[in-house]
């Protein structure tokens, strides 16, 4: 949650009226789903001449337009100057011009490293011991970019298909961040998850045939990161790199909408709502050309726009993105439910994690009547709903496929992991970390990589430093 003080005359207002300037209700009401807080500061005084704009009739304004705000700070002089010990940032436009104009694509290196400790914290607090393939993904995706200058397809695959350089309390992974037990080897040959057919293959530019599973969504923090300054670059990295792992254009869709959703908050957007993001993703499957077969995935992300905007409360949010979206192994479930719920404003991300087990999701509080304490499980989500996806599973020809990998688990327990390793990451990067303060130290020693290193290197990629590019002994970021 953050605080906006917001000048009225000139920015909010047309200078010396009480007309809004473009986009100020907009912009006024994104901040309000956000749960952040507006003040309104102003020159204006109770006495005032022209007396239509006095504070009590700016205040009867307001209330006729239908903004929520805290206060109206009258009698301020100009200019102001904000002093903070947790962050501050100001902005200083042109008069009367809109409020979006002055949002630059600035990243800053706070908000990757609050992500990735977000990241760091769910894996190695909750993370079954040798399984990190949500982490190791992500950071090997994201070194790859720094390292290359952008997206090179055969050092990902080079990457996914070696033992990574990271360590998990010291101890090796496996390829791709998997368990030893789950990896298509001779240590299991029955295993055939995505990553385990790239591990099987000798294709150095392999590209994925098959594959509807939420993979490809939940290693996009890099992606988002590295190419913050550039729509349409992003777009279709996400796409491409989705495409080494997933072949079915949802998947690589669900890696498209959760690096947008990073982009939103690394570059500190004000504006960013779930309706604006599904807009985004929207406008970025006109521009892949994926046609009406993008319309299912498109159809379950309009869905989850409406239940984060329509409900502020995230227990609530929570219930509904689990019933109407489903938290499973889909590549059109856990990852918009995820992106979509990282909208609300709670920071105190430890209450999720009470009654924690793979098979259920326990619901801190009593904001929802009747039952106290609610699960969240797979028999949350809508028969309907499932039954949608195992005819859409048949339409695009990936039911036997999906199954042949995930019956063990599909429709029995909800994909926990990636859930939160997606929707923590990103409200990490957005609110920060002070409610994990105290754990933090303890959880970023379990993986021997230095993020706070990795996001320095993002912010200056993005700043154009040119230290930054091809810079192979520049960067370490394991220690």
């Amino acid at each position: 949650m953050s605080a906006y003080l917001i000048d009225l005359d000139g920015t909010f207002f047309f200078y010396g009226t009480n007309k809004l300037t473009p986009r100020g209700a907009e912009i006024a009401k994104a901040l309000n789903q956000r749960g952040d807080k507006i003040y309104f500061v102003t020159a204006r005084k109770e006495i005032n001449e022209p007396v239509h704009l006095n504070l009590s009739q700016t205040h009867l304004e307001l209330k006729k337009l239908g903004i929520q705000y805290e206060l109206v700070i009258g009698d301020m002089p100009s200019p102001r100057i904000l002093i903070n010990d947790e962050g501050a940032t100001a902005y200083n436009i042109e008069t009367n011009t809109s409020l979006a104009q002055p949002i630059s694509l600035d990243i800053t290196a706070h908000s990757i490293h609050c992500a990735l400790a977000g990241l760091t914290w769910v894996n190695s607090k909750f993370g079954e011991p040798g399984d990190a393939d949500d982490y190791v993904q992500t950071i090997l995706i994201a070194e790859s970019l720094i390292k290359n200058s952008g997206f090179n397809h055969l050092d990902i695959v080079s990457k996914f298909r070696a033992a990574p350089p990271i360590l998990m309390r010291n101890c090796k992974l496996e390829p791709g961040g998997i368990s030893a037990k789950g990896l298509g080897t001779q240590k299991n040959i029955n295993y055939k998850g995505q990553i385990s057919k790239l591990i099987l293959s000798n294709d150095p530019y392999y590209k994925a045939k098959d594959g509807v599973s939420d993979g490809a969504a939940m290693r996009t923090l890099g992606i988002g990161a590295y190419f913050a300054n550039d729509f349409k670059d992003l777009v279709f990295a996400a796409y491409e790199i989705a495409a080494i792992t997933h072949g079915s254009s949802e998947a690589r869709l669900s890696a498209v909408l959760t690096a947008l959703r990073y982009r939103q908050i690394f570059v500190q957007d004000i504006f960013a709502s779930p309706s604006s993001l599904y807009a985004q993703i929207v406008e970025a499957s006109r521009m892949l050309g994926l046609g009406e077969s993008a319309n299912f995935f498109l159809k379950r992300a309009k869905t989850a726009a409406s239940i984060a905007t329509k409900f502020n409360n995230p227990a609530k949010q929570l219930l509904l993105l689990a019933r109407f979206i489903g938290i499973d192994h889909l590549c059109w479930s856990t990852p918009i439910a995820a992106t979509f719920w990282s909208f609300h404003s709670e920071e105190n991300y430890k209450n999720w994690f009470k009654g924690f087990n793979y098979k259920n999701i326990q619901i801190p509080g009593s904001t929802i009547p009747k039952r106290n304490p609610i699960l969240v499980n797979a028999k949350t989500y809508l028969e309907s709903q499932r039954e949608e996806d195992v005819k859409h599973l048949k339409y695009i020809n990936e039911y036997e496929e999906f199954i042949n990998c995930h019956d063990y688990h599909y429709g029995k327990w909800i994909d926990i992991d990636t859930f939160f390793s997606i929707a923590i990451s990103m409200l990490s990067g957005k609110n920060g970390v002070r409610m994990l303060y105290l754990e933090l130290d303890e959880h970023l020693k379990t993986f021997n990589v230095d993020i706070g290193m990795l996001a320095k290197a993002f912010a200056e990629n993005l700043a154009g430093n040119p230290d930054c590019a091809n810079s192979e002994n520049h960067y370490n970021f394991y220690t």
